[in-house]
């Protein structure tokens, strides 16, 4: 480690680099400081450039959902499972990462793993005052294990999990539940850049937070009452640098994780390189596919932990008929409405969380009929809800009414195993509120489509 290195054998380097603990080292004015106000300055200076350890601009570790790492994200929840980030910390860090090409070094690791543990017991009196010692604790435990981590995503991430914690739980609050822990999962982009459409990172990771909040006698109310709290968190970080340098070094990001990936299986600053992030974009299938990481990676993500990941795949979109006016025989105009249901049919299986967006653009062409619809999926989406629509038919004619759908079906990504496949029970439809007329019935037609 750094410090372990920076302060071996050397007390009064400990105590300096406790004096300016709010000093990072990439402040321009740590090495002034480090040798104006320290006697072992110099020496540390010294042993440092003994050590070839170089102090440099940290960058900015942006905290985020899977999307914030395009396609990395599937391997980078395996590596921090619980059950895989221990052997990875275990393996030693492959030396001179800038000039390593893959199979270089083997058994050694190009990840860079830290963990941490935060413990609070005290007395508290209110919901607000729990929640934002949860997140001052969070990110207090989170910023000792990921250097240059921005903390404003990372605040509000921590504000969501903690707050379905309300003040009509029972006596004794446990927010463990069936012997786990509560987790959230964020994926770190090393300061990211839009450049002509594209995504580019200087690095990848992920920040595994685990907790357990205990209060005692929370249901009684009482003024100035106090309850005993005791919250417990966990982290685990792992980070890539990008060591891509176009003729120099063609090592990729995806090439770093996924030797450390199957390694595990078998057992610098503002100058950091940047190389476009693989970003899949949703895809919708004309049958059901069959279940793997590709089609995971462009299907919907509705929820992520270090060891369980999920996504909605959705397929074989079609009209399906939801009324009909014969007006032939009739010299007036009728008109007609009705309730029509929207969202997914099986909302209790496809939550989508705050942060899910996904957008789709299909064009739907059945016989004479051609149907354009985009689709934006949200949390707005998580309850199905009704619709009313009315039409007019002319005299004379007759108008078939259809309602645009997609199928869906969850795929879910065992992180411990590395495996995929669908949950069964999960088969659902996704009807839109886009409607169309037909003079002629459809029903039997087959439908063709393509998005754009």
């Amino acid at each position: 480690m750094f410090f372990e290195a920076l302060t071996e054998g050397n007390p009064g380097g400990a105590q300096f680099l406790r004096q300016f603990a709010d000093a990072k080292l990439s402040d321009p004015r740590f090495v002034k400081k480090f040798a104006e106000n320290n006697p072992a300055g110099l020496l540390l200076v010294t042993e440092l450039a003994a050590q070839d350890i170089v102090l440099t601009a940290t960058g900015t570790w942006k905290p985020d959902n899977d999307t914030s790492v395009g396609e990395y994200a599937g391997t980078l929840a395996e590596l921090i499972n619980a059950k895989r980030f221990p052997l990875l910390e275990r393996m030693e860090e492959k030396e001179g990462k800038n000039n390593a090409r893959p199979g270089d070094q083997p058994g050694k690791r190009w990840g860079v793993t830290d963990t941490a543990e935060e413990k609070y017991q005290d007395k508290l009196s209110t919901v607000e005052a729990v929640k934002k010692k949860f997140k001052d604790l969070g990110i207090v435990a989170s910023s000792a294990v990921v250097e240059g981590l921005e903390k404003q995503n990372l605040e509000a991430m921590l504000a969501n999990k903690i707050g379905p914690v309300q003040d009509s739980y029972a006596d004794d609050y446990d927010s463990r539940k069936d012997g786990k822990d509560q987790e959230l999962l964020a994926f770190l982009a090393l300061d990211p850049v839009e450049s002509n459409g594209e995504r580019q990172v200087a690095g990848v990771g992920a920040l595994s937070i685990n907790w357990r909040l205990q209060i005692s006698r929370y249901k009684r109310k009482k003024r100035d009452d106090q309850h005993d709290t005791s919250l417990e968190i966990w982290v685990r970080s792992l980070r890539y640098r990008s060591v891509y340098k176009e003729n120099v070094n063609d090592t990729t990001l995806g090439e770093q994780l996924e030797e450390d990936r199957e390694t595990v299986g078998r057992a610098k600053g503002h100058d950091s390189p940047r190389e476009p992030l693989p970003s899949p974009k949703l895809e919708i299938y004309k049958a059901l596919p069959t279940e793997s990481k590709s089609v995971f990676d462009r299907s919907i993500l509705i929820s992520s932990t270090s060891n369980e990941r999920k996504a909605l795949v959705l397929y074989a979109p079609d009209l399906q008929n939801v009324g009909c006016i014969d007006n032939t025989n009739s010299a007036a105009s009728s008109e007609y409405e009705k309730s029509v249901a929207t969202g997914f049919s099986l909302s209790a299986s496809t939550t989508m969380s705050i942060q899910t967006s996904a957008e789709v653009s299909i064009e739907v062409v059945k016989a004479s009929l051609t149907v354009g619809f985009s689709i934006t999926f949200t949390a707005q989406y998580n309850k199905t809800t009704e619709e009313t629509i009315r039409f007019s038919v002319p005299a004379g004619q007759r108008a078939f009414t259809y309602q645009g759908y997609l199928r869906a079906v969850v795929i879910k990504h065992d992180v411990s195993n590395g495996t995929y496949g669908y949950d069964a029970s999960t088969h659902s439809h996704f009807f839109t509120n886009v409607l169309a007329t037909s003079p002629e019935p459809l029903e039997g037609h087959p439908a063709k489509f393509r998005t754009y």
